[in-house]
């Protein structure tokens, strides 16, 4: 179970199993019929064997037959096979009863297993379809309509097989620590891809499990979204996870736009020094970000001794 990452998948196998377990019942209870009807042979009683003539037919015809009048005591169905004498009357009653217990149960699991699958996609398409008729009634214009509905569908692409920390209440019983290094570890990792960040995990990982929750967060942008322009103050360090972005210096400069990709980083400057940003930096597609704030960068290393030597050096 743990290994299946795909909600859709794990319902789909468990109605795969669910399936083979109804088939595995049915060839225990077909192989039990079939004893029955060669035990009234041996007791020279009237059997379903020698009445259906079936005695010198194929074994595999033998438990194909079998088989078949099994899953009709199961279902609705069937077949020209019945009792004969009263063993074999009294072993198809019971397994009747045992089958009215056992394949409604059977039929409620499918069922309510086919109902989460055509839920999980019925909720995604009511979703868009509502949100198709809110940007239409407000007169949205196309272009915005399209960047809106293309982002939308990016984000529940991505989402679609991951669970989300909101679906987790048990983690909100983990300790502060432990939470930290957690959120480090499923967010920030990227972090690592900096020379001094990665120094600093070795020297003093608990310090930068810290940040984690004082000055770590993610962005997303969605194509075309401006992440800053130039003449701003540059209060964020931005490392790229996912995406590309296109950085434009102002028009004095006369220089070409630089392309942004995975594992770049931006803005370094403003950790160590007042800064103002000396271009913009546009999505080019839908990115994700991991966003350092400076301050809460400074105060959290500053309570470490080592981080802070190593950052001052």
């Amino acid at each position: 179970r743990d290994r299946i990452d795909s909600e859709v998948m794990f319902i789909a196998l468990n109605v795969l199993k669910l399936i083979l377990c109804l088939l595995l019942v049915n060839h225990i209870l077909a192989s039990m019929w079939y004893a029955v009807g060669d035990l009234s042979r041996e007791l020279r009683m009237t059997n379903w064997i020698d009445m259906g003539q079936y005695t010198e037919a194929s074994l595999h015809y033998r438990y194909i037959t079998s088989l078949h009048w099994s899953l009709t005591q199961f279902t609705p169905a069937s077949m020209d096979v019945q009792p004969t004498n009263s063993i074999e009357r009294a072993f198809a009653v019971a397994v009747l009863v045992f089958g009215l217990v056992l394949f409604s149960s059977f039929v409620s699991s499918i069922t309510t297993s086919m109902t989460q699958l055509r839920s999980m996609q019925d909720d995604k398409s009511k979703q868009f379809w509502l949100l198709r008729r809110f940007l239409k009634q407000r007169n949205i214009d196309k272009h915005l309509s399209f960047r809106v509905l293309r982002y939308a569908d990016y984000v529940c692409r991505e989402q679609k097989d991951f669970v989300t920390e909101s679906r987790l209440w048990v983690l909100n019983l983990l300790s502060e620590q432990l939470r930290n290094e957690l959120t480090y570890a499923v967010s920030f990792c990227c972090m690592l891809q900096h020379p001094l960040f990665e120094k600093a995990s070795t020297i003093a990982g608990s310090t930068m499990h810290q940040l984690s929750s004082k000055a770590l967060s993610q962005q997303s942008l969605a194509a075309g979204d401006l992440l800053f322009v130039a003449g701003t103050n540059a209060d964020h360090m931005h490392i790229v996870v996912d995406g590309r972005l296109q950085y434009a210096r102002m028009p004095q400069f006369d220089e070409e736009s630089v392309g942004v990709v995975s594992d770049d980083w931006i803005c370094e400057a403003a950790l160590w020094a007042q800064w103002i940003h000396l271009g913009d930096l546009q999505a080019a597609t839908e990115c994700k970000l991991v966003t350092i704030e400076v301050s809460s960068f400074g105060s959290t290393i500053k309570s470490n001794m080592h981080a802070w030597e190593l950052a001052t050096r």
